[in-house]
């Protein structure tokens, strides 16, 4: 593959193939994937939305096809002889709109329809776990390989349905039987990996799959661990954690935008969000539902930003879509107002020399900012190693800023 001097950041870019075709920059992860590789146990990767996980299933897909020429030059090529073409199916919930168990049936339907064509079984039928049973038992006998099963944002018809339980409840038995499909055909698998926000333990795909390797979960690294590795220099991108002021946690329910998103905590039907940039947005369009349809259960958001608009770290062509869709699905937008104090179910704030109330909140989202996590920093300095620190460890910025800082750190080592 030749390559340009001058690559551009792939910006928005979730398909590995177009990513390395396109002449874009590529930071190596393909070692990891050569790891993983090393074990026939089922892999979970839980990760808040945006973070990448779909172009990873997108290089893990492109790596089973053996298409080799995509990965010239990266370290997988390197350690991987025999790049053998696996049957791969790809099972993707990022497209959809998940509002109740019959949304979330049709979806699957689609793509099981989409896979029997593929696999030249169109004239099968039977229930949705039946017939993925099938796909994957027809793609084995077809090649004579093991499958490869990627699914991404497993997940996210529950997430959707979160407010609604008795949907909720619904979903996870359809799940419960779809993913169950994995355990009783082991025996045809040769490798899964599956992505989502959260960890729902009570989903089969969690419970059957008792070897399933959860990478999600972090690992606290000291000075010890580093010196140990040998490491000629250290990209320091441990990020930061999310600042939520001591006046707000005055409310009756006060979390931090990044437990609302990731489902660790529910909101309540009346929100108010502090805080209208990128954050603050996105947690807004995670939150509210996915049509302005005046139900009593629908959850009401309310954002109130400091600035004269929401949303302005955002540089991307995508802010004014996002912004649309807030104004569509019903949000309230306060600019150029300052939240002064919070207390039980209500939030004071000012804007223009006046002072206003919001009453009756059920939950307040604090999207004020981050606080670094750098304590690393100075230990490893102090042990006279090069350190590059990069991302919101550094200063609080958005994913473009991070990018740019990861790749000129590469190219100074």
């Amino acid at each position: 593959m030749i390559m340009n001097t001058v690559r551009k950041l792939p910006i928005g870019i979730q398909d590995f193939e177009k990513l390395r075709k396109g002449n874009n920059v590529y930071v190596d992860k393909t070692m990891h994937i050569y790891k993983l590789l090393q074990s026939d146990a089922p892999y979970f990767l839980g990760r808040p939305r945006r973070f990448g996980k779909s172009l990873f299933l997108s290089t893990l897909k492109a790596f089973f096809e053996g298409k080799k020429e995509l990965f010239e030059g990266l370290k997988i090529a390197e350690l991987e002889k025999d790049w053998i073409k696996y049957p791969v199916i790809y099972i993707d919930f990022n497209v959809g709109l998940f509002i109740n168990a019959e949304n979330v049936s049709e979806r699957i339907k689609e793509m099981m329809d989409e896979l029997k064509v593929l696999w030249s079984i169109n004239k099968e039928s039977g229930s949705i776990p039946s017939l993925f049973q099938k796909i994957i038992r027809a793609a084995y006998e077809q090649t004579g390989k093991p499958v490869v099963v990627l699914i991404d944002e497993y997940d996210k018809p529950l997430i959707n349905t979160m407010d609604n339980k008795e949907e909720n409840e619904k979903i996870k038995l359809i799940l419960k039987s779809f993913y169950g499909v994995l355990k009783s055909n082991d025996a045809y698998l040769r490798f899964v990996f599956l992505t989502g926000v959260t960890k729902f333990s009570k989903v089969s795909v969690f419970s059957d799959l008792n070897q399933l390797v959860d990478i999600s979960l972090n690992e606290e690294i000291d000075l010890d661990m580093v010196k140990a590795g040998k490491y000629d220099a250290v990209i320091l991108a441990a990020g930061g954690r999310p600042a939520v002021p001591e006046f707000l946690k005055k409310a009756n329910d006060c979390i931090s935008a990044w437990d609302a998103v990731e489902g660790k905590k529910r909101a309540g039907v009346n929100t108010v969000i502090v805080g209208g940039g990128l954050v603050g947005c996105e947690t807004a369009d995670f939150l509210i539902h996915p049509f302005n349809d005046l139900n009593e259960r629908s959850r009401k958001v309310t954002i109130i930003e400091m600035d004269n608009m929401i949303g302005r770290d955002d540089k991307s062509s995508f802010r004014p879509l996002l912004v649309k869709r807030l104004l569509e699905k019903g949000c309230n937008i306060i600019t150029s107002a300052k939240v002064i104090s919070a207390s039980g179910s209500t939030l004071e704030y000012e804007k223009g020399n006046k002072k206003y109330s919001i009453e009756n909140i059920d939950t307040v989202v604090a999207a004020v900012g981050i606080i670094r996590e750098n304590k690393l920093e100075a230990d490893l300095k102090a042990a006279g190693m090069e350190v590059f620190v990069i991302g919101d460890a550094a200063s609080a910025g958005n994913i473009h800023a991070a990018t740019s800082a990861a790749y000129e750190a590469a190219m100074k080592l």
